[in-house]
């Protein structure tokens, strides 16, 4: 698989115009205000846990609650839930206690995080941008984690309750694809091959293109320094 050059190109997928595709998609339907309030509020969960994991030595202090306050942005306002600690020490970053408006860029910048097809590193970098390198890398782990669900639950949409199906009379073996599996596994050690080919049958056996673009760059990350002319297949 080819690297991530200048271009924005991975392989054939131009993840920059990817992006732009699915920010624009989102404005269009309306989803933009429940996704920002989602992501904020995660990363304010992750500022909480490590603020008081990092503060063990004030021995009465917990969460206590939280605050309601309405934040404005470009596509809307919503109200945005901070969770406060008994001491009143915690001072959330993301948005400020007094803050009220929302900036355009950041407003972006946290919209790409569910628009790019990211692995963890990828989202741990993208953490790091939004705060603008400000934090510790404890803080920024604390809140990828929060990130992580919110995120793989908006890139996997649940099934919906009816399909309509057309059966079709006929047999169907998997010639090509097991044609393709021995193909690749003639250049993968033994004891790694049961484990590379469960990786690799997650991206061709994903429901959407998205989600296979996703499982994609994870086989990539995994595998790609140990078998690099595998993944160029």
């Amino acid at each position: 698989m080819s690297e991530k050059i200048a271009n924005n190109y991975v392989g054939l997928v131009n993840y920059q115009e990817l992006e732009s595709n699915i920010l624009s998609s989102i404005r269009e339907d309306g989803a933009l205000t429940p996704l920002i309030k989602k992501l904020l509020e995660a990363s304010l969960e992750g500022e909480m846990e490590s603020h008081l994991s990092n503060n063990r030595n004030e021995e009465n202090n917990r969460r206590n609650g939280k605050n309601s306050k309405t934040l404005r942005t470009s596509s809307g306002s919503f109200e945005l839930l901070t969770p406060r600690d008994r001491e009143g020490s915690f001072e959330p970053q993301i948005v400020k206690k007094r803050q009220t408006n929302l900036h355009p860029e950041l407003e972006t910048k946290i919209l790409s995080t569910f628009a790019s097809g990211m692995g963890y590193r990828d989202i741990v970098s993208h953490v790091e941008e939004i705060y603008d390198h400000k934090i510790s890398a404890a803080e920024i782990s604390s809140i990828t984690d929060k990130l992580l669900p919110v995120i793989n639950e908006w890139r996997s949409p649940p099934l919906q309750s009816v399909y309509p199906i057309v059966f079709m009379d006929g047999m169907f073996f998997k010639v090509k694809e097991i044609a393709f599996e021995r193909s690749l596994l003639k250049y993968v050690a033994s004891k790694d091959a049961k484990s590379f080919l469960s990786d690799l049958k997650k991206v061709y056996q994903a429901s959407s293109k998205k989600i296979a673009e996703n499982y994609l760059l994870e086989l990539d990350e995994k595998w790609g320094t140990k078998y690099p002319m595998v993944l160029a297949e």
